[in-house]
C-alpha cells in the first residue's frame, strides 16, 4: 500500500500506534522483556481455552 493510501486511510495517531520502533536494549532488559512477553502470552492462551 502506497504512503498516499495509508494517509488518506488512517489518521496519524492511527499510524504511530501500529507502529514499533525498535530499541536496543541491554541483555539483562531483553531477559526481562521476553520474560513478560512469555508470561502475557500464557495467560492470553488460558483465557481463550474453553
Amino acid at each position: 500500500m502506497s504512503l498516499k493510501r495509508i494517509f488518506k486511510k488512517y489518521t496519524a495517531e492511527e499510524i504511530a500506534e501500529a507502529m514499533i520502533i525498535p530499541v536496543k536494549l541491554t541483555p539483562k532488559q531483553k531477559q526481562e522483556a521476553d520474560r513478560q512477553l512469555a508470561e502475557y502470552r500464557a495467560k492470553r492462551r488460558t483465557e481463550m481455552r474453553p
